[in-house]
């Protein structure tokens, strides 16, 4: 699924953490990988994305329906 049509699709953010990785700044919206998700906050989506403050650690986004 596209990270664009989450919230169309009746996603929800439920949860923003950090995660010891790197993901390039090269990744948007557009072409952001949206990974299926099932554990701890339900069933959905898991999205990685950059953060600009840190080449360390990079954000992790929870969509949950």
């Amino acid at each position: 699924m596209k990270y664009n049509s989450l919230r169309k699709n009746g996603y929800n953010l439920v949860k923003v953490s950090k995660f010891r990785g790197y993901v390039s700044t090269k990744v948007t919206d557009d072409n952001a990988i949206c990974v299926p998700y099932s554990g701890r906050y339900g069933k959905g989506y898991r999205v990685e994305r950059h953060n600009p403050d840190s080449t360390q650690y990079a954000f992790v986004e929870y969509w949950i329906k």
